[in-house]
């Protein structure tokens, strides 16, 4: 009888040790399954070209220190484009073509050479982040006025002599950086303005 309890005793502990490490290992293989998922992102690119055969895909384009010159007219093709970083670069221009760019929230392209800013941007109606700060930019369009969700512009490090005053139509915008430009007033319609922010 004796033996027969330990028999018994024996088996219930080697099925309760296999089912211990049956659990564990799945464990350890969801963890890597979760893990590998969450740092999987196939909307995030910083191949051109690469998002240029994918263009529904991309909603972040990443382009920052690569020295390009141009910005393709193809990336109107980028519907679903939600942040566009082209800072650290060698453009003199942006395409007109940006102004297809519906779901843009984010446009970084600080440090490059712009001289001017596409009028087109007027139709970029989800822009919410403007950065153009350290280029050649003589002059904000006053066209930026229809961009009802704009929330922060930064402009500083160009040699602006003046803000656009219909920036006051912008309801969302809270901040102006403008430091380092060769603006002497700011506009009183943008002085007056509820909840604007300007630092120069």
């Amino acid at each position: 009888m004796k033996t027969i309890l330990l028999t018994l005793f024996a088996l219930v502990t080697l099925n309760i040790h296999a089912q211990l490490n049956s659990c564990c290992s799945h464990q350890q293989h969801c963890t890597h399954q979760n893990n590998h998922y969450d740092s999987y992102d196939n909307s995030y690119f910083t191949d051109l070209r690469q998002a240029l055969l994918n263009p529904e895909k991309v909603k972040t384009l990443d382009l920052r220190n690569q020295n390009l010159t141009r910005l393709p007219w193809e990336v109107r093709k980028m519907q679903n484009l939600e942040v566009l970083l082209l800072s650290n670069n060698q453009l003199k221009s942006l395409p007109w073509e940006i102004r297809y760019l519906k779901q843009l929230r984010k446009l970084d392209v600080e440090n490059n050479y712009l001289t001017r800013l596409p009028w087109e941007m007027r139709y970029m109606e989800n822009l919410q982040e403007l950065n153009v700060s350290r280029n050649q930019i003589e002059r904000l369009p006053w066209e930026l006025r229809y961009l009802d969700n704009l929330v922060y512009i930064n402009a500083s490090s160009n040699p602006i002599s003046a803000l656009p005053w219909e920036l006051k139509y912008c309801n969302n915008l809270q901040t102006i950086v403008i430091q380092n430009t060769n603006i002497e007033r700011i506009p009183h319609e943008l002085e007056s303005k509820p909840y604007l922010r300007i630092h120069w």
